[in-house]
Order: C-alpha cells, then sequence, then structure tokens
C-alpha cells in the first residue's frame, strides 16, 4: 500500500492507495505513521482525513489507528470535503463535513 502525508491548515491528510487487491492479512505490513510528537508522526492536537480507494476494513483500522486524533474524518468527494466519524472535542461533531480538496493520484 502506498500513502501520502500532507498538512492542511487544521489537519493532516492522509492519503491511501492499496495499489490493487488486497487481502485482510495485508494489514499487519501497512507501515504508516503513528499519532505523536516526533518528527514524521501525525500530530495529536489536529484532526486527520484519510481518503483514497480502499476495502471498508481497511478504513477500519486506518480509523482506529488515527482515533487519538483531535477528530478523524473521511473523505467524500460528492460533498466536496470529509465527513467527522469521530472527535474529541466540540469544534468538530459527528458529521460535520470539513471542506477538502485532495488530490487525485497519490503520488
Amino acid at each position: 500500500m502506498k500513502y501520502s502525508i500532507q498538512e492542511g491548515p487544521k489537519y493532516t491528510l492522509v492519503e491511501i492507495d492499496t495499489e490493487g487487491p488486497i487481502v485482510p492479512a495485508d494489514l499487519a505490513m501497512f507501515a504508516l505513521p503513528s499519532i505523536g510528537t516526533r518528527h514524521g508522526e501525525v500530530p495529536p492536537d489536529r484532526g486527520v482525513i484519510l481518503s483514497g480507494r480502499a476495502p471498508i476494513w481497511v478504513y477500519g483500522a486506518l480509523i482506529t489507528r488515527y482515533c487519538l486524533a483531535e477528530w478523524i474524518a473521511t473523505y467524500d468527494p460528492r460533498l466536496g470535503g470529509a465527513v467527522v466519524v469521530g472527535s474529541y472535542n466540540n469544534a468538530r461533531r459527528l458529521g460535520d463535513v470539513v471542506p477538502t480538496v485532495v488530490p487525485m493520484e497519490v503520488a
């Protein structure tokens, strides 16, 4: 699986690409950055937006991985933004749509 990490104004965008068919056992090989304050980690004091084509169980695993972020959302191009699916603060509530511009392809 390929991924890219981009910093938005108040969120981190995690763009994923499974590069073709995958099986659940492949989850153990995903090497995405963790939540944390060290270089290369996803900061815990901002939101995380997940984007890209992947099976629903991949999204479930990624939501669990980034559950300590201030809030987490999944991108929906039909809405022009990301739908908040989990939040630890009142700034973003479940169902909020965060306006987001996502690249068409993972580099």
